[in-house]
């Protein structure tokens, strides 16, 4: 729980905010979030004035942001890049073993796009240049050959529940 100074501003405040939404800055300054002054100072005309070491510690702050974004990209998998020598799009060097692996473990051309960090048109381009399909990983087994193997299984638990109920 936070203690509240004499002027009502929080002491424990994580990002420097105080009990009525002002943030102290540790320069002497205070601002709310719109700019204004805490102390409600304004110039000659009403308009709020601005402190040149508030206006840095927000550029700071949006600077820390944006590093955190890019330190967060950075950890995602990028391919590697593979240069023709020539004019036009890069290819990415997305491998037949990585793509066959992928499918064999069932995961979707929108999975595998994801994971690779490109677009799921480019894993249809590699399915196409590599003469690979999801499909052909499905099982071909018909429905009636299903429905005997379904039965069987269905038989098996039933004897099973037979037995353990036989014992008790």
């Amino acid at each position: 729980m936070s203690e509240i100074e004499e002027d009502g501003s929080s002491a424990d405040a994580c990002d420097g905010s105080s009990a009525d939404g002002s943030r102290d800055y540790g320069n002497g300054s205070s601002a709310y979030d719109d700019g204004s002054s805490a102390d409600g100072s304004s110039d000659d005309a009403g308009n709020n004035t601005f402190d040149d070491g508030l206006i840095l510690l927000y550029i700071r702050d949006a600077i820390m942001c944006l590093n955190e974004c890019n330190r967060v990209l950075d950890l995602s998998y990028q391919c590697p890049v593979q240069y023709s020598g020539g004019a036009g799009r890069r290819k990415l060097a997305v491998t037949k073993n990585q793509l066959e692996y992928l499918i064999d473990n069932d995961f979707i051309a929108k999975d595998i796009a994801s994971m690779l960090n490109i677009t799921v048109r480019a894993v249809h381009r590699r399915f196409q240049e590599f003469e690979l399909s999801i499909q052909a990983s499905y099982s071909f087994i018909s429905d009636s050959d299903l429905d005997t193997v379904q039965i069987s299984i269905l038989l098996g638990i039933a004897e099973c529940m037979e037995n353990v109920a036989g014992e008790k």
